[in-house]
């Protein structure tokens, strides 16, 4: 009987800017591509994923990334950012996990809850007692991910690929819950 590879989860430096541009745009295709116009979808790219925006992510000491490997291969990645709330964010001390992505080749091994793991991990290191993120609300994978990891539903925001707005629920988990 085979086991399955355990998941590897390291923090990531600005020496990973090309592996980071490379996960950025391929997770992100591979989940969204389709609901979106190319025009749409490649601006959204094209302004979230640009090498000096990724670069200065990566250099910000308010940005924690992690990336998850499988079998020596880089499968997946995390991003948590010190900030502002959105404002229907109430719990106290919050801490934004901004981006959470493996490749569908990596789904269902393991690779988000251990990515989750090391996020909640820097966050509580941070002093953080809550941690909020934003989720397409078309999205019913990743929300139920979320509700399993115990996050729970307190608005929303609107977020826009090119032209196109959708509605992001916005999540929150208490860090001192399990």
């Amino acid at each position: 009987m085979e086991s399955e590879a355990a998941v590897l989860i390291r923090r990531g430096s600005p020496q990973d800017l090309a592996l980071l541009a490379d996960l950025s745009v391929r997770t992100f295709r591979e989940a969204f591509e389709a609901f979106y116009t190319a025009e749409n979808f490649n601006e959204f790219l094209e302004s979230a994923f640009n090498m000096a925006k990724l670069g200065h992510e990566l250099a910000d000491p308010a940005c924690t990334f992690f990336f998850a490997e499988l079998d020596d291969e880089p499968v997946g990645y995390a991003l948590v950012r010190q900030g502002p709330p959105e404002p229907c964010v109430h719990g106290p001390d919050p801490i934004e996990l901004v981006r959470i992505y493996a490749l569908k080749k990596a789904l269902g091994k393991g690779v988000g809850p251990a990515l989750m793991e090391a996020c909640m991990a820097v966050a509580r290191d941070r002093g953080a007692r809550t941690l909020w993120l934003g989720v397409w609300e078309r999205n019913p994978r990743a929300l139920a991910f979320y509700a399993r990891q115990g996050f729970v539903d307190v608005g929303f925001h609107h977020f826009h690929v090119g032209s196109q707005v959708d509605v992001d629920r916005i999540l929150v988990k208490n860090l001192a819950q399990p």
